[in-house]
């Protein structure tokens, strides 16, 4: 069974640093695997040009699913939407903001304001069936996450499929994408081929991360194996201060604090 044809738009939405760009990519990798025409190709880096694609996939053929990954507010859905909402604890969330992006204890605590927000806004948000999608479930189990998504999507795709998109966003298959766009830019570059908007990323300390246009993915999008958390990495003001902030929300969405 394929989406139903009314079906245009799946939203990935919520907070950054969640799972949502594999939750993204894997809903695409589960479209196409039913035989549907998955929009866009490129992946645009920034949320206004999601955002774009709203006012825009009506223009495509009807058999096109416009697949938007957005960490901004949508006042409201589309009707024939289907939103999913990662969700993570927001203390790891933080940390990987920091690692990301190269951003120092006072601006991750900021972004922990905003993942919050941003988190219950669409949590709450009416007008399409929702899916939650916890970052913890993607980490250990992705398998049964993965099925789990397929059949919010109402697709029905056989065991084979199924493991074909599980191998194509593994951990060890995205962290190859991420070092086969890297080493194709440097040697774009080393062709004296032009440094293009998309291929790059901005982190807040003024340097650049690689951009994959192709999955959204950039260097640093997944942390080595045995990385520190926030227990390990926050001195004990910090740590209080940002439980402070959290507890609430961390309680509200069953997360032990």
């Amino acid at each position: 069974m394929s989406l139903p044809p009314a079906f245009r738009f799946i939203i990935v939405a919520g907070m950054p640093r969640s799972g949502s760009m594999w939750t993204y990519n894997v809903a695409r990798g589960l479209l196409a695997a039913a035989g549907r025409r998955v929009e866009p190709t490129v992946v645009p880096q920034r949320d206004d040009e999601m955002v774009a694609l709203l006012g825009q996939a009506h223009a495509h053929p009807d058999d096109a699913v416009c697949c938007l990954k957005i960490h901004s507010r949508l006042r409201r859905l589309p009707s024939d939407a289907r939103l999913i909402v990662n969700i993570r604890d927001v203390r790891d969330a933080m940390i990987s903001y920091m690692r990301f992006m190269h951003a120092d204890f006072e601006r991750g605590l900021k972004a922990v304001e905003g993942m919050m927000a941003l988190t219950d806004h669409y949590v709450a948000l009416g007008g399409a069936e929702r899916l939650i999608v916890r970052y913890e479930s993607i980490v250990a189990e992705p398998r049964p996450t993965l099925a789990a998504i397929a059949r919010f999507l109402g697709l029905s795709l056989g065991r084979k499929a199924l493991l074909a998109v599980e191998r194509e966003w593994s951990k060890a298959s995205i962290k190859e994408k991420i070092a086969r766009a890297e080493r194709d830019l440097m040697e774009r570059r080393r062709e004296g081929g032009p440094l293009r908007a998309i291929d790059v990323a901005a982190n807040v300390d003024g340097t650049f991360r690689v951009y994959d246009p192709a999955t959204g993915f950039q260097s640093g999008h997944i942390a080595g194996d045995g990385a520190k958390g926030w227990r390990e990495l926050l001195d004990p003001a910090q740590r209080e201060r940002l439980l402070v902030l959290t507890r609430p929300w961390l309680e509200r969405h069953g997360i032990p604090a």
